[in-house]
């Protein structure tokens, strides 16, 4: 799969389990996820995260399975409705809807554009204040929320409360004009 603007290809394993008629798949690249905590430090885990949502609608396509709704979570997923309406949007998986999760608005995977624009191989029109921009960088968060199709939270008090300036984390904006689908 390729990843980076650079053009560099990325092995994509899949692996499967199956317990109690349930199939599980997961994601194997060792470059990624071969060392330790699953959470280091924000410039090691952007190219993780960054991968592994990129990685997994590719591996529903080569799988050949449509599902009917992506559930992402946080900052670290946030990539996937992007990606699903951006690359993957004229493939049967871009047929799903997006839903993402927000368990703490204030951790958002903001970082460089630039950075990360080359990261992700995503085309620089998304790079603007309506979209992934906020406040000169690249916020994952803020992207996940422009794209999916719905957001959900922990509780229908911390929806609510996320969208007050006070626990908006500079979001609060964005999830007033997305409250119908909060």
């Amino acid at each position: 799969m390729d990843l980076c603007s650079d053009g560099k290809q990325y092995y994509v394993g899949i692996m499967e389990y199956q317990k109690d008629g349930v199939v599980y798949d997961f994601i194997d690249n060792d470059e990624f996820f071969s060392w330790g905590n699953p959470y280091t430090n924000l410039i090691d885990d952007i190219p993780k995260f960054c991968y592994f949502a990129k990685a997994s609608l590719a591996a529903l396509n080569y799988l050949d399975w449509t599902p009917d709704i992506v559930h992402c979570h946080d900052w670290q997923a946030a990539l996937v409705p992007l990606y699903l309406r951006t690359c993957f949007k004229d493939t049967n998986v871009g047929r799903a809807s997006a839903v993402l999760t927000i368990h703490n608005l204030k951790f958002q995977g903001t970082w460089d554009p630039k950075t990360i624009m080359g990261m992700t191989g995503l085309p620089e029109y998304l790079f603007t204040p309506d979209k992934l921009e906020a406040y000169k960088d690249a916020n994952f968060l803020k992207g996940g929320i422009v794209f999916a199709d719905a957001v959900t939270t922990v509780s229908n008090t911390y929806a609510e409360e996320i969208k007050t300036p006070f626990y908006g984390e500079r979001l609060d904006g964005l999830l007033c004009a997305r409250s119908h689908d909060l």
